[in-house]
Order: structure tokens, then C-alpha cells, then sequence
């Protein structure tokens, strides 16, 4: 649920949205999926969350529904496991929750724009020393996830969903709209 609350591009939540009908076997059946999402775009998505170890009879379930009823009820039918929900990737989520609630525009601008001197790209620990006159380290690190957030930076790294950012991080800018 995290993940799906940190996403701005999210616009609603459902759990345990359902039933949805479909056959099995000649009978007809009813399937509860966990997780509805609507995003701004009009696009709806329907995620189901298990452990990979626990699937069972999940992915022929999932299957038999896109076949026959998903564009009565969605766009796309998603499964998701420990693969797509990794701890960094939670860490990152509540952090960029904590940082908008505690977003100091005055800061976001002055990381932002001192990233843009430094040519788009640095290390937090060198962005944040080019600032230490101006900002604590925890206002530095609420502007950056702040950012990342918005989609204004991200963190550069091979799998940046499975590595916790530092301060030996490199974040660069996107050139995505943050104001």
C-alpha cells in the first residue's frame, strides 16, 4: 500500500475489489483482487500480492480472468511479489511521503538549483557539502526525496529499486516539472 500512496500519478485505492465472474472448469467462479488502482490518466490496474512461494493456483486465476472478462473491469491485471516489493523500494516510498508532507520550498529550490550548477549530476555527499552554509543534512535529504518524489531527480544506479540510496549515492536531474 505504501507504493501505491507515494505514487503521485495515483489518484484512487481500492482493496479487495470484486467479485469479479469467471469460468473455471465450467463453473462459473467469483475473484476478489487485492489492490484497484486508478491513475490520473484514466488507466485502471488490478495487483494482486502474494509471496512467490505462495502462489498456488494464482496465475492460472489471473490468466483465465484477462482472457475473459479484464477490459470489463480494467486495463491490465498485475501480480506482484517480494520481486516488485523490495525494502528499498518501500524505504524510498515512505521517505518521499515524509519529505512531501515536510517539503520546505525554499530548500527543494536551493538543491535543485545548486544540482543544475553542479551540471545535473552529483553525489548527495558533494551536493550536500556545496550546501552546508545554506541547509542542515536532514533539510538536504527531505529536499531530495522531495525531488524524487516529483520525479524532478532520480537516483542513479544499475537497480535503483533494490539499492538504498547514501550519501555516496549519485542523483541526476530528469528535467520533469517539480514546482
Amino acid at each position: 500500500m505504501t507504493l501505491l500512496a507515494a505514487n503521485p500519478k495515483i489518484v484512487r485505492v481500492q482493496t479487495q475489489y470484486g467479485p469479479i465472474p469467471y469460468v473455471r472448469n465450467g463453473r462459473v467462479c467469483h475473484k476478489y483482487v487485492d489492490f484497484c488502482v486508478d491513475y490520473d490518466n484514466g488507466f485502471r490496474m488490478l495487483i494482486e500480492v502474494r509471496a512467490s512461494a505462495n502462489l498456488s493456483d494464482l496465475p492460472i486465476e489471473m490468466e483465465l480472468i484477462t482472457n475473459q472478462v479484464l477490459k470489463q473491469y480494467a486495463n491490465r491485471y498485475r501480480l506482484w511479489t517480494e520481486l516488485e516489493i523490495s525494502k528499498p523500494k518501500i524505504y524510498r516510498a515512505e521517505e518521499m511521503m515524509r519529505a512531501k508532507s515536510l517539503e520546505n520550498k525554499e530548500n527543494t529550490s536551493a538543491v535543485s538549483q545548486r544540482l543544475q550548477q553542479m551540471g545535473g549530476s552529483a553525489t548527495i555527499f558533494d551536493l550536500f557539502a556545496s550546501l552546508q552554509s545554506e541547509m542542515t543534512f536532514a533539510a538536504g535529504w527531505t529536499a531530495v526525496w522531495a525531488l524524487m518524489g516529483s520525479g524532478a531527480v532520480r537516483h542513479e544506479h544499475r537497480e535503483p529499486d533494490a539499492a538504498v540510496m547514501t550519501r555516496l549515492s549519485r542523483i541526476t536531474i530528469t528535467g520533469a516539472n517539480h514546482a
